[in-house]
């Protein structure tokens, strides 16, 4: 389990829509953590004060942003969360524009990997080996390729925050809240994909 200061589990809903169908299949993914009464934390990305990654390099060679706003205490969330899931919408084959944003801003957690403050070369572990992370995203379209550049993007977030890319659930046709629940095996298939993804 998880230290009273960091959860066991670290959710980043990535809709600006509360209660939408990316919600419905986070909540479905967790079932199995829940029944494991693991500690969740959920974070809406929409909801947070933040200022986008400025690409000055600053955290080069030092490991942290300069930045200081909400984003400085979710940092150490980041990295001691044995489990971390996304669930996004796909806008524009991609993540929200926020979310995107959001995850630019590991920028500094991927210096701190690869451009590490002692000066030896990258990558070096800058968290506990065995944390895996995984993302549930929907989208209105069928197209085959709906979900490959979000996937690339969460790839190499969860290269960034150093845990292991352990997949990805995506569900077609689903544009307006409730759909979810109405389209057959999708939130039964978010509950499959959280059992394996839970399991020790």
């Amino acid at each position: 389990m998880a230290s009273d200061a960091f959860p066991d589990v670290m959710v980043l809903l990535g809709s600006p829509r509360k209660g939408g169908n990316a919600d419905a299949l986070a909540g479905a993914f967790l079932e199995p953590a829940e029944d494991r009464d693991l500690s969740i934390e959920r974070v809406r990305i929409a909801d947070l004060d933040f200022e986008p990654c400025r690409g000055c390099h600053a955290c080069e060679g030092r490991g942290e942003c300069i930045q200081k706003d909400a984003m400085q205490d979710l940092y150490p969330k980041l990295l001691h969360a044995r489990w971390i899931l996304l669930a996004s919408p796909v806008f524009f084959y991609n993540v929200p524009g926020k979310t995107k944003s959001f995850i630019d801003r590991a920028q500094a957690l991927w210096a701190r990997k690869y451009t590490p403050p002692g000066g030896e070369k990258g990558p070096v572990p800058i968290s506990e080996p065995g944390r895996k992370g995984f993302a549930v995203a929907c989208g209105a379209t069928q197209g085959k390729n709906l979900f490959k550049g979000l996937e690339w993007t969460v790839r190499y977030f969860f290269d960034a925050i150093d845990v292991s890319h352990e997949g990805l659930y995506g569900v077609r046709g689903l544009e307006d809240k409730g759909d979810a629940a109405k389209k057959p095996g999708a939130l039964d298939g978010a509950r499959e994909a959280g059992r394996a993804f839970f399991m020790e």
